[in-house]
């Protein structure tokens, strides 16, 4: 996969708004200017759904390690986007130590990525400070989503693996990771490159995403 870099297209988009000069200019110059600046917003739209629409989940991955700055990128980017009430309450542990991976393993039925995965990322919600605990669930799966977007991006494939609400799962990922009780994990995502014809599309077929679109009331489609 190309790599395609989302939020440096829209950071572009936000510097040309912003950045208009207070002196008049020229018809010819304003009009070049949105011009521009309409063409890039279209390209970052084609940039963000490709990414989504070409999601795949894969499970085995090559020996090859993500680097420092790609990971840090990915790790960055599960922090931003919406949150409950604006509370920042998420936590996240990158590992990458394969005995840790072993454990979590143990006590996760369906982590079998992890054999392979170079790095998996645990997203958990710290209920200490949040004001609005019950929506840890949802403010976790934002960040997920930016994550696995951002990894695609980087030409980095992804494993989407549930926690919560599986009281055993999240117990044995608290003690693996020595969590406190207050810190809960709801979902991980191992990563890495993927290996040839291992991976699988996750994403609905056109036909099937018109018949679960409703419009005002359910069944108008």
């Amino acid at each position: 996969m190309k790599k395609k870099y989302v939020f440096s297209s829209l950071l572009a988009i936000a510097l040309m708004a912003g950045c208009a000069p207070s002196t008049p200019v020229n018809s010819a110059s304003t009009s070049g200017t949105m011009e521009s600046a309409e063409a890039l917003e279209e390209n970052s739209y084609e940039t963000v759904t490709s990414l989504m629409s070409s999601q795949i989940t894969t499970r085995v991955f090559t020996s090859q390690s993500i680097s420092d700055d790609d990971e840090k990128k990915i790790l960055t980017s599960a922090f931003y986007g919406a949150a409950s009430g604006g509370q920042q309450a998420r936590e996240i542990i990158a590992v990458d130590d394969r005995s840790i991976m072993k454990q979590i393993q143990a006590v996760h039925p369906w982590a079998q990525s992890l054999d392979t995965a170079p790095l998996v990322i645990v997203i958990a919600g710290n209920q200490g400070k949040s004001v609005y605990p019950e929506n840890l669930v949802q403010d976790t799966s934002i960040a997920a989503q930016n994550i696995v977007l951002t990894a695609s991006s980087l030409g980095i494939s992804t494993n989407i693996m549930s926690i919560y609400p599986q009281k055993k799962r999240v117990a044995g990922i608290q003690s693996v990771l020595h969590l406190p009780s207050s810190v809960v994990p709801y979902i991980m995502v191992s990563m890495g490159y993927a290996q040839e014809d291992t991976s699988s599309s996750s994403s609905a077929e056109k036909d099937d995403i018109d018949a679960m679109i409703h419009f005002n009331t359910w069944g108008e489609n």
